[in-house]
């Protein structure tokens, strides 16, 4: 079980965080299932490795994976897991700008360390009844 928390965009309103999103998906398709704990080939070498976590007794290969272009910045913490024969994939995905475009005093940078607690709350939920 998962819970759906909403995580307040008013809290980000004129900061250089663009969007910011909690992705979960399952899959029992045995090929996924077979794969889910590896890098993803599809992320162009971008993905990579990153260590493990434990969430309520189950175990997440975590990995990385990061993008830039024009002043964007693209991050995504991506958590997988084989469980009873799914697999479980699970996102922080983070996009947000260089701040050093903006004038002095326009915007503030967004307090990536407050983010990644919020989505850690919403990830401490997994399995939970």
């Amino acid at each position: 079980m998962l819970a759906l928390h909403y995580i307040d965009t008013d809290t980000y309103e004129e900061t250089n965080l663009s969007e910011a999103y909690f992705l979960a998906g399952a899959s029992s398709t045995q090929q996924i299932v077979t794969t889910c704990t590896e890098s993803n080939e599809d992320a162009a070498g971008l993905e990579q490795m990153s260590g493990n976590v434990t969430v309520n007794g189950y175990n997440f290969v975590v990995s990385r994976a990061e993008g830039a272009g024009a002043g964007n910045y693209y991050e995504q913490i991506i958590h997988r897991s084989v469980i009873d024969g799914t697999c479980f994939e699970l996102i922080y995905f983070i996009h947000y700008t260089n701040i050093g475009n903006y004038p002095p005093g326009m915007v503030v940078e967004f307090d990536r360390d407050a983010l990644l607690q919020k989505f850690d709350a919403i990830f401490s939920t997994f399995g939970t009844q």
